[in-house]
């Protein structure tokens, strides 16, 4: 469609038109009406900043124009409503403002219909129907202006929606790299001539803030850790990755070639305290932390945790259960995290399990205030001394989510660990 060609310009409307010939006839005074009505109005500081009100007419010359379309007969308004949406879409005007602006016309107009009766260029007759055509043009043109309101926030939403479309795909992709990565650092099983160990991992979004490993240092030797970071998703699995990423080097430097000693679980929770008071401290995220050395020839478990929640030592044998508690506060909370000696010595008999986790296990609960817990957990690992790792992570695992349902309170990280007689195999 055409650009409206301004009033001024137009043919003179005929003796019927009397709005439309006031119009074409007083667009100066129209003009100089507006800008001294929106220059007078404090909350129009911006609008007249912006549009230069004092020096240019133009985009006022242009309302005018489109006022004016909407003085004519009803039959092409639609076609009208395109053009009229201008003074609110291409001229950059609030949808409020732009209507005022139409208001002030209105004003202007009605003001010069009375003032032609009073010149008696007008009849009583024709200022009735020029006041009625005047209101009209009016209405229609705030029909307009909400119809391109409507049409220019439709094409805006539809350009938010692809680009969030777009942003979506390209965020469920990282997040499957993401966690397709933060999978290869969990260990699946593990299986040395005494030692067999069968992990699970549940994350509650894909990836987690939880993160678990299993180092062998010597033929006899295996730490295992487990730590989760304060919060889930992808800020908490990045800690976790970083914490992944340090502890690795830092185990795998602790034995020598001849595999003749390992270093103190603790000196691993001082050094790894270290590191994440300094860098993560101020982000205001801890680590609960837990670290076992398992020595198979001595047949002993030194650990150390901080803040973790306790390990439960199953022991097969005796039939019974021992808590392994953590000694240190949890990690980033303090410069120095350790109280006390830091770590313990427990002993470890063939046929012995250690079941490590995570809180999100303990944390299940119903919805309704009624949580599993230690004791939970305690009760279903004492079923269980005779049945292998898998049965027990199975049931463990269905017990949590028959408890919590589809909605898991956090990350789950699930560890068995088996010493195994001297010439056993797996079980």
């Amino acid at each position: 469609m055409t650009d409206p060609a301004p009033p001024h310009k137009r043919q003179r409307p005929g003796p019927g038109d009397p709005l439309g010939r006031l119009i074409h006839d007083h667009v100066p005074e129209l003009i100089a009406h507006c800008r001294r009505e929106i220059t007078r109005r404090p909350h129009l500081e911006n609008l007249v900043r912006q549009f230069r009100v004092k020096e240019s007419d133009e985009w006022l010359r242009e309302a005018v124009s489109l006022l004016h379309l909407c003085t004519g007969p009803p039959g092409p308004a639609a076609e009208w409503h395109d053009e009229v949406g201008e003074l609110y879409v291409s001229k950059g005007l609030s949808i409020a403002h732009a209507n005022e602006v139409l208001g002030l016309l209105r004003d202007g107009l009605l003001e010069m219909a009375w003032s032609a009766r009073a010149g008696e260029e007008l009849d009583d007759e024709q200022l009735t129907d020029t006041i009625r055509a005047v209101i009209a043009a009016f209405d229609h043109a705030l029909a307009a202006q909400a119809s391109a309101y409507v049409r220019e926030s439709n094409r805006q939403l539809s350009e938010v929606n692809r680009a969030l479309e777009f942003r979506q795909n390209v965020f469920e992709r990282d997040l499957a790299l993401a966690e397709l990565v933060q999978r290869q650092f969990i260990p699946k099983s593990f299986q040395t001539k005494r030692l067999q160990a069968e992990v699970r991992y549940v994350p509650t979004a894909g990836i987690g803030g939880d993160h678990a490993g299993i180092f062998p240092v010597s033929p006899e030797q295996a730490y295992v850790t487990i730590c989760d970071v304060t919060g889930h998703g992808i800020a908490s699995a990045l800690v976790a990755e970083v914490v992944s990423s340090r502890l690795r080097p830092l185990l795998s430097q602790r034995g020598d070639t001849t595999f003749q000693y390992s270093a103190d679980p603790i000196a691993i929770v001082q050094e790894l305290n270290r590191l994440f008071y300094d860098d993560f401290q101020p982000l205001g995220m801890l680590l609960t932390f837990f670290i076992a050395l398992i020595d198979t020839r001595e047949e002993t478990i030194t650990y150390a945790g901080a803040g973790h929640p306790p390990p439960i030592l199953q022991c097969c044998g005796a039939k019974n259960c021992i808590e392994l508690r953590s000694q240190n506060i949890i990690l980033g909370a303090a410069e120095d995290c350790v109280i006390g000696e830091g770590q313990d010595v427990v002993p470890m008999h063939p046929g012995d399990r250690i079941i490590f986790y995570t809180d999100g296990i303990i944390e299940a609960n119903d919805g309704r205030g009624e949580m599993w817990g230690l004791t939970g957990l305690r009760e279903t690992v004492e079923q269980h001394y005779a049945t292998s790792q898998r049965e027990l992570a199975d049931d463990i695992l269905s017990t949590v989510q028959r408890i919590s349902g589809k909605n898991p309170p956090d990350d789950m990280t699930l560890i068995l660990v088996d010493l195994l007689e001297d010439d056993a195999g797996a079980k």
